[in-house]
């Protein structure tokens, strides 16, 4: 998973649509919690003059991006991960402010360790084999998964392009704001 601080900088959203919005007054963090982080742009129409200027500059949303990819390798982990951080620069200009892995060793090289410093990209390593301490991690692959099936269910798309139809779904989460 990437990390992208201040998405809000990054390309404008056109039409929002909102629903089940609570008449109460909320804080940014408890929007923040009730919608799960979307962009700042998706939030905004929902804040009142309770919520000062100060905290909506300083309020900090990251979005995610998901990407899915098949490996004949394991081995080639740090080779895919480089040039899928290459390919977002180069659709996108800009790097990831964030790299999160759950400390295996194609994660924690040195090649990887060194592309993620020249880019000026932070590396979090999470508690390993303890997925209750990677909930967003297991919920986003669980997701995943179930959309997969979703898929293959739905659509009569035989089991051999599973990479494909992982890809379509990752692209169809990524696009959620």
């Amino acid at each position: 998973m990437f990390s992208v601080n201040n998405p809000d900088n990054v390309g404008e959203i056109k039409s929002q649509v909102v629903t089940n919005i609570s008449q109460e007054k909320e804080t940014l963090g408890e929007l923040n919690e009730k919608l799960g982080h979307p962009s700042i742009q998706i939030i905004e129409p929902l804040l009142n003059e309770s919520i000062s200027t100060a905290e909506n500059k300083s309020f900090k949303c990251k979005s995610w991006y998901l990407a899915g990819f098949p490996l004949v390798h394991k081995d080639d982990t740090t080779n895919v991960l480089i040039s899928l951080i290459e390919m977002k620069y180069n659709c996108q200009g800009y790097y990831p402010t964030m790299f999160f892995s759950d400390g295996g060793g194609e994660f924690v090289g040195n090649i990887l360790a060194k592309c993620l410093k020249e880019r000026n990209i932070q590396r979090q390593i999470l508690e390993p084999y303890h997925p209750e301490h990677n909930g967003r991690t297991e919920r986003v692959n669980h997701t995943i998964v179930e959309l997969m099936s979703a898929n293959f269910n739905s659509s009569g798309i035989h089991k051999c392009f599973w990479n494909e139809i992982l890809k379509s779904c990752c692209l169809g989460l990524n696009q959620i704001p």
